[in-house]
């Protein structure tokens, strides 16, 4: 129902009509509601993208341990690994609720109302998650040469 003239709207707009946010139907309708979403959907979209991108090492990671490490320790290696991927979600989310306890600023300033709604320190975290990223990478951009395979170290004659 419309608000401002109290009829009914029809679902079906003129589709010669522009609207800034709208999306086209298959069959040729237009809808403001759907394309209020359509943005968001791309927003999604390219969160997929970004993510994809961002663990594609991380499925190289097994098949670089398995090659150069001795096929005795790299089940060990590899557990351990793959074992991060359980915790570190979990340690995330503990330390995420502990920051959202934190005022937003991490300094409680005193003109701050305390009627308006509660928000913690979120980006902590994040800032915590890409120093570790940062520090933990090192080591693969300071190595001068990556190591050789054991599978070509045994081809090589003595």
């Amino acid at each position: 129902q419309n608000i401002n003239t109290g009829r009914r709207s029809s679902s079906v707009i003129n589709p010669n009509t522009t609207f800034p946010n709208v999306f086209h139907c298959s069959n040729g309708c237009v809808s403001e509601d759907q394309g209020f979403h359509a943005n968001y959907l791309l927003v999604f979209v390219f969160a997929q993208l970004l993510l994809g991108l961002g663990s594609a090492p991380l499925s190289l990671a097994n098949n670089y341990l398995d090659e150069t490490l001795d096929s005795q320790i790299s089940p060990l290696y590899i557990s351990i690994f793959q074992i991060w991927f359980v915790i570190g979600p979990g340690l995330g989310y503990l330390l995420g609720s502990q920051l959202l306890n934190l005022p937003e600023h991490l300094i409680q300033q005193p003109y701050i109302s305390t009627t308006a709604p509660w928000v913690g320190a979120w980006w902590p975290g994040f800032l915590l998650a890409s120093i570790c990223a940062l520090i933990s990478s090192a080591g693969l951009f300071l190595q001068s040469k990556m190591p050789d395979t054991l599978k070509e170290k045994q081809e090589l004659p003595d």
